[in-house]
């Protein structure tokens, strides 16, 4: 099982983020910006150290990386 917390943007209209924490180890494994409630940005610690060395951003429907390896 995995750990799932989500915040509303500044207005409080719709959801802002997300972090999920994978191995319920108090690290959160990856953070995702969302606009308008939906997926825009993951940022994801590899290491699950909360260094986020890899970055995807959501296009046409699917993850495209932006920085750091598979």
């Amino acid at each position: 099982s995995f750990c799932l917390s989500v915040s509303r943007d500044r207005r409080g209209l719709v959801w802002g983020a997300a972090h999920l924490d994978l191995d319920r180890d108090g690290n959160d494994d990856e953070k995702w910006t969302l606009d308008e409630g939906r997926p825009a940005r993951r940022r994801v610690s590899t290491r699950d150290d909360g260094t986020y060395d890899r970055e995807d951003r959501w296009r046409d429907g699917r993850w495209v990386r932006k920085r750091g390896a598979w």
